[in-house]
């Protein structure tokens, strides 16, 4: 059965789940999602929630943690970020700058050096415009640790795969953080075109496992799409979608 809902406030949309997973109607890439200083919310159930972008905010009136509540800051310190591209070194730069630590990991380090020249010159703009402290700044690039080993994850409280939409490499990715995290790790796919339940299907856990889609521009877009499978455990999928 099918059902369909809308999420309100800028760049609303209407949500359909069908087979098991919530799908956003025009949400593929290339797809013009505004939202221009409100957040949106969503509506019961699964959906779309959305926050203001910016990275420059502190965290306590981030939206990446308004509504939240205590246990859910308290259990989410540390992300883990797999791949330092547009989407993942967007992903690592919010979450830092919201005050929690980081650790971005890609396959070459000069990928990885990449990602990290990029959040410093997206911090310097910021300070430009006057909408971060230089202080603010040197405090979010602490706490963002580049790697290439895969080991480095296993200390993160949530793990989200922001890999290039390739379906084997998503894979790959996910076989290889399933086997290292920890059970109460909470995994996440930033996919935007893949279905969830197909990554979920070579995990262990797959009710561990949703999908987190932060849109492009990571810092200008107030919109994040959460998704689940068909072996979604609520446990799992209602802190990802808090946060």
């Amino acid at each position: 059965a099918a059902k369909t809902g809308e999420a309100g406030g800028p760049g609303k949309g209407k949500m359909r789940a069908a087979g098991g997973e919530e799908r956003r109607r025009g949400g593929g890439p290339g797809e013009k999602h505004k939202a221009k200083g409100k957040n949106t919310a969503a509506k019961e159930g699964f959906g779309l929630g959305a926050g203001n972008g910016a990275r420059g905010r502190s965290r306590k009136n981030s939206p990446l943690f308004q509504g939240i509540s205590g246990s859910i800051k308290k259990k989410i310190h540390r992300v883990g970020v797999v791949g330092a591209g547009t989407m993942g070194n967007g992903i690592a730069q919010n979450c830092a700058v919201s005050g929690l630590d980081v650790v971005m990991l890609d396959v070459q380090d000069a990928a990885v050096q990449r990602g990290l020249k990029t959040i410093h010159g997206s911090l310097e703009s910021l300070i430009k415009k006057e909408k971060l402290s230089t202080a603010d700044r040197d405090a979010a690039v602490a706490r963002i640790q580049g790697t290439t080993a895969y080991d480095d994850l296993k200390g993160c409280d949530l793990i989200i795969e922001a890999a290039t939409e390739n379906l084997d490499l998503k894979l790959n990715i996910l076989r290889q953080v399933d086997a290292l995290a920890r059970p109460e790790t909470l995994i996440a796919t930033n996919t935007s075109s893949i279905s969830v339940t197909t990554l979920a299907g070579v995990m262990a856990r797959p009710a561990a496992f949703t999908g987190v889609h932060v849109f492009n521009t990571v810092p200008m877009m107030a919109l994040v799409e959460v998704r689940r499978g068909l072996q979604p455990s609520a446990a799992r999928v209602d802190p990802a979608r808090t946060y």
